[in-house]
């Protein structure tokens, strides 16, 4: 049996509130997402507003969560 993805608001949850060292932090983390006019962009995740609060990036444009290097 296929596990499931975890969603992108599990994702940013467990990044906002991990306590142990093995995870990295919301600072350290980048959100990729395809933007309808400007194609694929990446953002810090510490920007990220959801929808709700008056944010701009939908969850479901979210492709993929990368550390910073």
């Amino acid at each position: 049996k296929k596990k499931k993805l975890r969603t992108a608001s599990e994702v940013l949850s467990r990044l906002r509130w991990a306590g142990d060292e093995s995870m990295p932090c919301l600072d350290d983390t980048l959100i990729g997402y395809s933007d309808r006019l400007n194609g694929p962009m990446e953002k810090a995740a510490v920007d990220f507003i959801p929808i709700d609060d008056g944010g701009d990036l939908p969850e479901h444009r979210i492709q993929y969560f990368r550390t910073k290097s």
